[in-house]
Parts: structure tokens; C-alpha cells; sequence
């Protein structure tokens, strides 16, 4: 089967991998060091404890901590030592606010489950990028997902693959969930049989619950759903928390999109003053259904450059539109509604998700497109946004981590990063706790369609936390009561303030 673009971009629940090939892509708190009388004579700073700051921010400190998991959520190493134990164990026991899911409903989750009711299910994320990249021709993977050939005869068409990418992080996420929830000895031609078996059993209602509250110890998420459910959809689900999706709104290239945000919004859309009262009004119903946040993930079809553009040079751009597709006239609109939308929701005090760096889904891709400094004009002069900025900007980490440093409205998001790279995850974390409060830093967002792939990214996050502040203890960085401090804060309590949970 050829591969195809899909109307939810890159986050399409498919399993199929995207050529984009001819698509024009493109504070509450703060560290405070003192000096110290006897410290400054030994030349060395002293830091002030991070808990006096905390005092007086609201939290929901009476259920931030779980009891003792059943299930296993970090990894030590063979000998830890004390510190590396007793931070860990109070990580672990965390009840995480998960920032970034691809959540469907459950009942579709378990609908679309059965269209492959095998090991297949844990291959529909992510992973299937590095057996392409390993030299499975595309349509050959796509055939296999598709098809409802027998198990079996699956497995012998990936074995060859899955060994030569079975190093990877993408792939380490589902071996942890395969030991640690269903409690085999990883996938091999000797236990696909078994695993197909338990993962059956398992797409089952209360799926969400046994593996992503009860396994992960993670008690609310919010979901890039994507517009395939409505927000009212997930009405009952005490762990769903959903999002609008508003690429449709900004990447406008003709009247075709045009006519579709009109029918959306049930709103004439022939001027820019139109164009903002259908937004705003939108936004209204939708939070009133439901939503927490808007997410942008335009920087998969254009670049993250937005300019500013008058109301009169947006409307000449939305004249031409109206008549005919141009690629200079949607540019100029575009970057109009973006700073639109970003105007209506710091209006409303909406968090605005935006998608920065490596772009999922694909082996291919206009990264250099994707760089977040592309948004530092934006952030500068929107001094009262929300701006969650996904994804680490990954591989430009150290970039996002000075603009939160310097920008009031940019939280830094681990999202997906944990395990795109864990090492380098691990190395931002560490850099960014030093270069920019604790409260602008969200540490975990599974970012799967699956749960048991938020599973084993969540022991992937949390060992690199314990990792990381094992280290910052055992080198005088921090105190221990610091380190859980920041640990609670980064896992929970600033994604609770951030979205007014």
C-alpha cells in the first residue's frame, strides 16, 4: 500500500509512516543562591533550601504521592547508593500529571486494537520509523500492518528488522512494558506468540486504568486527540484531559480551508475581523466542552517563523484567497491567524502547545524549519502567554532551555524527548535546572496512542530524574528535601499550575 497523508498530520493513527516530500514545511518560583558568612570565607555558595519557597504555592499536595508501586516505574543500577535509592523510591512513587498523550477514547482504542489483535498493537508508534530506517521498505511495512495475515507469517517478516534496531530508545519503551507489565522476557520468535495472547486479553474496558494509572502511577493526562473525538467526547473519563488541535485554523492555503473554518465556526470568514470573532467564539465552545489547552503542530507543514502582519496586508492576502490558491498570500495569512489565535487565548488565559523540533512519524522532513529560536520574537512580545513548547525543540534543547530562562510565557516540555534520546534528555534536564526555575520545567508526556507505550516511557522519565537528581545530591548541588521538591514540581505541580488543573 502506497503511503498517504493523513488528516491528523503527524500524529495520524495509523501505524503508517508519511513521505512529506512536497509539502512546504518547514514565574512562581525561582532558585535563589545566598552567600553564606562562613561560606563566602571558604569562597563556596550556599544554596537557600527550595522548600521555604513552595510554602506558599497551592498545590494538591495531599495526593501527590501514591503508596508503594506494584509495578515497576525506574530502573537502579546493580549497586545504587542511598541517595540514588531514597530519591528513586520517592520519584517512583510520584502521581504524575501527564502533559502530552495521543489518547483515543477507549472504546475506540479497543475498536482499533482489533484490527490487529496481536504483537502489532505495541508497533502502531514510533518504533516502525526505526525498522524503515533499518532497510524495511515502506510499503513492505505497510503491508504487513494493514493485512490481516496471520501472526505468524507476520513475525517472519519483521524478525529480520526488529534485530537491527532493537538499541534504540524507541524500541527500549516497549521491551520495558513487555517485562514489566506483561511480564515476558521480551519479544522474540519464542514469546510472540504469548505476548499476542496477553495483549488481546488486555484491550479490554478499564485499559487506561490498569496500565496508565495503576502501572504508571499517573493520574490525569492531557491528549492531543486530535479532532477525531470531540472534546465532549472524553466527558466521564476522570483521566482524560483534551486539547483542540488548531492547525486547521492557521495553515490556510486556498478557499477549500477556508470554507472548512467557516463551517466550522458557523461564522462568516470573508474578513480578518471575521476571522477573530469566529476564533474567539470557537474557543468558547470548545473550552466549555472540555479543553485545557489549544495545540499547534503547523511546524509539519510550514516553518515556525510567524511575522507579524497588519490587518490590512492580511486582509488583501485573504482577498486573494478567496479567489484564488497562492502560496504568498496563505503565507502572509497564516502567520496573521497564528498570532491571532495566540492573542485570543493569552486573552483567555488558555496554554497554547506548540510542536518544536525533530517531527515524528516520518523519516523524512524540513527540520531546520523546526528550530524554536524561530519562535523567540513571538515569545518576547506575548510577555503574558502560556507557551508550552513541546518536544525539548530536540536536538535544540540547550536552545529551549534559554528561552524559558529569559521568557516569563515559555515552559520547557520533556514531551517525547525522554525517549527520543535519553541521554541527551538526562543532559538537558541537568542544564536546565540550572539555568532556569524549576517551575517552568514539565518532565513527562508519554506522547503514545498506546498506554502501554506511556508505561514504559514513563520508567524511562523517571529513572532519568533520579538519574539526574541522584547526581545534583551526591555533588552538594542540592539537598535531598530540594531534590524531591523539584522532582514533585516537575512531574506534577507545575503542569496543575500551568493549566489551572
Amino acid at each position: 500500500m502506497s503511503l498517504k497523508k493523513d488528516s491528523c498530520s503527524e500524529e495520524s493513527f495509523s501505524g503508517k509512516l508519511f513521505v512529506r516530500k512536497n509539502v512546504t514545511m518547514i514565574t512562581r518560583r525561582s532558585f535563589i543562591a545566598s552567600v553564606g558568612s562562613a561560606a563566602a570565607a571558604a569562597g563556596i555558595l550556599a544554596q537557600k533550601s527550595f522548600a521555604s519557597s513552595l510554602e506558599k504555592k497551592p498545590s494538591l499536595k495531599s495526593s501527590a504521592l501514591g503508596p508503594a508501586p506494584n509495578f515497576t516505574r525506574s530502573i537502579l543500577p546493580g549497586n545504587p547508593s542511598s541517595v540514588r535509592r531514597e530519591i528513586q523510591e520517592f520519584v517512583d512513587r510520584i502521581l504524575i500529571i501527564d502533559a502530552h498523550e495521543h489518547f483515543l477514547t477507549e472504546p475506540e482504542l479497543i475498536k482499533d486494537a482489533q484490527k490487529r489483535n496481536d504483537f502489532m498493537q505495541l508497533f502502531i508508534h514510533y518504533f516502525p520509523q526505526d525498522i524503515i530506517a533499518a532497510g524495511m521498505p515502506e510499503e513492505e511495512w505497510n503491508n504487513v500492518f494493514e493485512s490481516q495475515m496471520p501472526t505468524d507469517k507476520k513475525w517472519k517478516i519483521i524478525e529480520p528488522y526488529l534485530s537491527k534496531a532493537q538499541n534504540t530508545a524507541y524500541y527500549w519503551v516497549l521491551d520495558l512494558a513487555i517485562r514489566n507489565y506483561y511480564g515476558i522476557e521480551g519479544l522474540s520468535a519464542s514469546t510472540y506468540k504469548r505476548l499476542s495472547d496477553k495483549v488481546r486479553e488486555e484491550y479490554r474496558p478499564g485499559i487506561y486504568d490498569r496500565i496508565v494509572c495503576k502501572a504508571g502511577g499517573i493520574e490525569k493526562v492531557i491528549t492531543d486527540h486530535c479532532d477525531r473525538q470531540k472534546a465532549e467526547d472524553y466527558a466521564g473519563q476522570n483521566l482524560i484531559l483534551p486539547t483542540w488541535k488548531i492547525d486547521p485554523w492557521i495553515y490556510i492555503r486556498g478557499k477549500g480551508d477556508l470554507a472548512n473554518i467557516a463551517k466550522e465556526s458557523k461564522m462568516n470568514v470573508t474578513s480578518v475581523s471575521g476571522i477573530r470573532s469566529a476564533f474567539g467564539t470557537l474557543l468558547e465552545m470548545r473550552r466549555k466542552s472540555g479543553i485545557v489547552a489549544v495545540k499547534c503542530g503547523s511546524a509539519y507543514d510550514r516553518t515556525l517563523e510567524f511575522k507579524f502582519v497588519s490587518d490590512q496586508d492580511a486582509q488583501r492576502a485573504l482577498d486573494t484567497l478567496l479567489k484564488y490558491d497562492d502560496p504568498d498570500a496563505a503565507k502572509v495569512l497564516q502567520d496573521y491567524i497564528f498570532h491571532v489565535v495566540v492573542q485570543v487565548c493569552t486573552d483567555n488565559n488558555i496554554p497554547i502547545q506548540i510542536h518544536t523540533g525533530l517531527l515524528g512519524r516520518s523519516n523524512y522532513g524540513h527540520l531546520a524549519r523546526t528550530n524554536p529560536l524561530l519562535l523567540a520574537d513571538t515569545f518576547a512580545h506575548y510577555t503574558k502567554a502560556k507557551f508550552d513548547v513541546f518536544h525539548a525543540g530536540y536536538p535544540w534543547m540547550r536552545e529551549v532551555g534559554t528561552l524559558g530562562r529569559i521568557n516569563t510565557s515559555v515552559y520547557a516540555d520533556l514531551c517525547w524527548a525522554q525517549f527520543i534520546c535519553p541521554a541527551a534528555a538526562k543532559s538537558a534536564l541537568d542544564e536546565w535546572l540550572d539555568s532556569m526555575p524549576a517551575s517552568k520545567i514539565l518532565a513527562f508526556g508519554g506522547d503514545y496512542w498506546f498506554p502501554e507505550g506511556s508505561y514504559g516511557h514513563s520508567i524511562v522519565a523517571r529513572t532519568n530524574i533520579g538519574e539526574v537528581l541522584a547526581n545534583r545530591i551526591e555533588r552538594g548541588r542540592m539537598t535531598m528535601d530540594e531534590a524531591k521538591t523539584v522532582a514533585q514540581m516537575i512531574l506534577r505541580d507545575n503542569v496543575i499550575e500551568l493549566y489551572g488543573l
